[in-house]
């Protein structure tokens, strides 16, 4: 169906991204670990790696979270402006979940400041949206990587996410 590579690697993120709004997160984190084994280019290598900053945060694991915001901090320099802002938000919503509003604020404020400074507008609400919602939310309302990967989801989706591992796995 693709045949150039580039577009294989664009449809697994967005597979990737679509298993991450259904709660499928094994199955997202295994579409971005194939986009990142199979030479990306730097925009696909940020996307994914941005991808599992927030899938790390969702399935409530520091470990991962700190890696992947170490890789993307290595890579700050060379990333775009769209890229830096997104980065700036992940981190702020990942502190947020794992309860460190001071770190989570300080990451949601760079990133409506660097958002302003370049006229990204959606990214812009976004953080004045994500830092409203660090202000009024009680820590118990976070929804857990538990409650959310407890979905049913349909036969359809299952087979694919089967695929999707087998191909991380070949």
């Amino acid at each position: 169906m693709y045949g150039r590579a580039a577009d294989k690697l664009r449809a697994l993120l967005d597979v990737g991204e679509a298993f991450t709004r259904l709660g499928a997160y094994t199955a997202a984190e295994d579409a971005f670990a194939v986009v990142l084994a199979r030479k990306p280019s730097l925009q696909q290598r940020t996307a994914a790696m941005e991808q599992m900053l927030e899938l790390s945060a969702l399935m409530d694991n520091r470990v991962a979270f700190e890696h992947w915001s170490r890789e993307l901090r290595a890579a700050d320099d060379q990333l775009p402006m769209v890229a830096r802002v997104d980065f700036e938000l992940a981190l702020g919503n990942g502190y947020r979940h794992f309860g460190q509003p001071g770190k989570a604020k300080r990451h949601l404020q760079s990133a409506l400041r660097l958002a302003e400074e370049n006229g990204l507008n959606q990214l812009l609400f976004k953080a004045e949206e994500l830092l409203k919602e660090l202000n009024h939310t009680p820590e118990e309302a976070r929804p857990t990587a538990a409650e959310a990967s407890s979905r049913e989801w349909d036969a359809h989706v299952s087979a694919v996410a089967g695929k999707v591992h087998a191909l991380r796995c070949a």
